[in-house]
């Protein structure tokens, strides 16, 4: 009787060893981790190695799987239901997932001139605001993106885990913007993008749109505020570069050409506009305008100058030379 239970017990115990290695599957445990809340938020299983093959399904942040094998940058990977596919290992963390956090907030948006909607004015007032001054950068260490932004206005939130980006809060409380880059896994175009986002449902009213061959421009109405969104796309990269932000509908008159100014500035390592470059500036340095030209100068008459002593000394030597065919 002894020997049966003594028998029983290791096939028992050995079920249970064959169970839990069934349950946890080849590789090793990782997680779905890094994706960007305010951009897709989801990670593509694909049949191959590359953005190429067909989409299987839309993994969410947190999801466990199991990494069987790698090919470039690219990983196979088992799922918990035992299905397989191939995913960008960028977005790939190992280990277990960390405990649920505040959920980020998604409240920031883009844009400029307003019509035909009229949010519903709150009871206080937001508070008068100074002039915007001491203009100066912020540079993203990780995709090098690159914002101007009045420092006597907003002040910087904590810095997100993944280092996409930062948020931004004005002095007030009410207005708030956020700069950011991500990779472009899925490839996107910009007319992709931009027909994603509005259809994303996440505005009131959408009053202004444009784009261009590498970047969009959203503006309008969300939660109350006024909104302004702009996604910049370099060529020949596989990033985007995007700076949002909202405002309340009453100091319209002080943030429109503020939010101008930071979309113009918007700009990546490869771009050529302000501030770009591969190198991070100084973010103490200060974005003034060059003094203008003065209205009364007079037109420089050098060149004029230069004309017509050049048509005397050809009229001469054509005279010289008539002279000697005589």
């Amino acid at each position: 009787m002894g020997c049966l239970f003594k028998v029983g017990g290791a096939m028992l115990a050995a079920a249970v060893a064959l169970v839990l290695a069934t349950q946890s599957g080849p590789g090793h445990a990782d997680y779905v981790s890094g994706l960007n809340p305010r951009g897709d938020n989801f990670l593509s299983l694909r049949t191959g190695p590359g953005s190429k093959y067909r989409e299987i399904r839309r993994l969410g942040p947190n999801t466990f799987l199991s990494v069987e094998a790698r090919s470039g940058s690219w990983l196979k990977v088992r799922l918990q239901d035992g299905s397989t596919g191939w995913v960008f290992g960028k977005y790939v963390a190992p280990g277990a997932p960390p405990p649920p956090s505040a959920a980020p907030d998604s409240s920031i948006a883009v844009s400029p001139p307003p019509t035909a909607i009229e949010p519903q004015q709150p009871a206080t007032p937001p508070a008068a605001l100074p002039t915007a001054s001491g203009w100066t950068f912020y540079d993203n260490p990780r995709f090098g993106t690159r914002i101007a932004y009045p420092a006597n206005l907003f002040a910087p939130l904590p810095p997100p885990e993944n280092g996409d980006g930062l948020s931004f809060r004005s002095i007030d409380g009410a207005a708030r913007f956020i700069v950011f880059g991500q990779f472009n896994v899925l490839e996107k175009t910009v007319e992709e993008m931009l027909a994603d986002d509005l259809a994303s449902g996440q505005y009131e009213q959408v009053t202004y749109q444009r784009k261009a061959a590498n970047w969009y421009v959203l503006s309008g109405y969300r939660q109350g505020n006024v909104f302004y969104r702009k996604v910049f796309v370099p060529a020949g990269t596989d990033m985007l570069h995007a700076f949002e932000i909202d405002y309340p509908p009453q100091q319209k008159a002080v943030y429109d050409t503020i939010t101008a100014r930071m979309a113009k500035s918007l700009s990546a390592p490869t771009d050529t506009g302000v501030g770009a470059g591969p190198a991070i500036i100084d973010q103490a340095q200060t974005l003034e305008a060059p003094p203008p030209k003065p209205t009364n100068a007079q037109p420089d008459s050098a060149p004029q100058q230069v004309a017509d002593d050049l048509r005397s000394l050809l009229r001469a030597e054509f005279l010289t030379l008539r002279e000697s065919i005589r």
